[in-house]
């Protein structure tokens, strides 16, 4: 399998667990061959649009067609008409701060939509072999998250571990709903109690995504975010992983024999 392939394998797990996570959330999405999209403002770990086919050159014209068809499809009659002049209104001004687009291929050109490319990322895949055997770092304990008192938490500590913005109330970013999707797999764990990293992962077909591995502040350095990841990869070692990493992270997954298969774009 070439890594256009296994990159359009990631991108459709992406657009999965965004689809569930964002669902979750009462969100409406839509999707096509070539688009996933959520036209309405999301927490910000999450995109608005992703796109899951490379782009044919001869088409690269219509691209701005694509996205506006794909995000509209989700405005269905029976949305109050506020909402309706509201997602026109996120389209017309991308300025807003409501756009979030993954460029799976890294290979759009979107300045003529009102877009500005925020950062690049990396899409890394591991094959589906056997992970080293490692002894799990002193006093952590693991649990899958399965109930709202320790979804709660999950997400306070998730948050916390990424710098980001606490949640205006419980569960504004990860909802309850997430826990009744079977591919939805959470982790969180505890060092002496204390909540200090966490972890997620989603199943598709083709592809295992691990998603919001994070750990504290005041707990780095002790092997959490190793452990938390071999926790997300143990939900089914038979299939191919994915994820994108940070550039701060990416020794981790490279020393649990993650590569690197090509970029992606996030256009604001």
């Amino acid at each position: 399998m070439d890594d256009d392939e296994l990159r359009a394998q990631a991108a459709a797990n992406v657009a999965a667990w965004h689809e569930s996570s964002v669902r979750a959330l009462h969100g409406a999405t839509a999707r096509s061959d070539a688009w996933w999209s959520y036209p309405a403002p999301a927490p910000n770990i999450y995109f608005t649009a992703i796109s899951l086919a490379k782009q044919q050159a001869d088409r690269h014209d219509a691209i701005t067609d694509a996205i506006t068809d794909a995000i509209t499809d989700a405005i269905t009659d029976d949305w109050p008409d506020d909402a309706r002049a509201f997602v026109r209104a996120h389209l017309d001004d991308p300025a807003g701060g409501h756009v979030c687009l993954c460029d799976s291929w890294d290979e759009l050109d979107l300045v003529p939509l009102g877009l500005e490319r925020k950062t690049r990322g990396r899409w890394c895949v591991r094959p589906a072999t056997p992970l080293p055997l490692a002894s799990e770092p002193e006093g952590l304990e693991i649990e899958a998250v399965r109930d709202t008192r320790a979804l709660a938490v999950f997400e306070r500590t998730m948050v916390t571990g990424f710098g980001a913005r606490l949640p205006v109330a419980p569960f504004d970013i990860h909802a309850p709903g997430i826990l009744d999707d079977p591919a939805m797999h959470v982790f969180l764990g505890r060092h002496g109690g204390r909540p200090v990293a966490v972890s997620m992962a989603y199943l598709t077909d083709e592809m295992l995504g691990v998603y919001g591995v994070a750990t504290i502040a005041g707990a780095r350095g002790r092997g959490f975010a190793t452990a938390m990841t071999r926790a997300a990869l143990a939900v089914d070692p038979t299939r191919t992983a994915m994820l994108q990493p940070s550039v701060e992270a990416w020794p981790i997954y490279e020393a649990l024999g993650f590569v690197d298969i090509g970029s992606f774009s996030h256009w604001g």
